[in-house]
């Protein structure tokens, strides 16, 4: 897919989950909050997997997706979770070569999808 599919593409998703979501009521009644969850970032491998399915994606192609995301959700208000730049300092440390569940990227990932959604906030009287 080259960068402006991929550029198109991800601003109609945007564009639609954007329209989608002022019709769709909170059962608090709050503003419902829309968060951009980057991609996070790939562990270097050359196994039969990535050659099957003839995975191309590498860690600085991601980078530029991830600055496309993340400038297309600011543009349309959303908040963004910025997974790549979380996960990428352990992706050697990935117990399965795809993901960061037992890694010290976790929590502050975690974190920061809370804190984002607001799950934790207290509420304004």
């Amino acid at each position: 897919m080259t960068t402006t599919a991929y550029t198109e593409l991800l601003d109609q998703i945007f564009s639609g989950l954007s329209a989608t979501s002022q019709d769709c009521p909170t059962s608090s009644g709050r503003r419902r909050q829309l968060v951009y969850i980057s991609p996070p970032a790939v562990v270097p491998r050359e196994d039969h997997f990535v050659q099957e399915v003839k995975d191309r994606r590498t860690n600085i192609r991601i980078t530029h997706w991830v600055a496309i995301g993340l400038e297309l959700a600011n543009k349309y208000g959303w908040s963004s979770v910025d997974q790549f730049h979380l996960t990428a300092p352990f992706v050697r440390e990935s117990k399965d070569d795809a993901h960061f569940i037992e890694t010290d990227a976790l929590d502050p990932l975690l974190d920061d999808v809370i804190a984002k959604l607001g799950i934790c906030d207290t509420p304004q009287a």
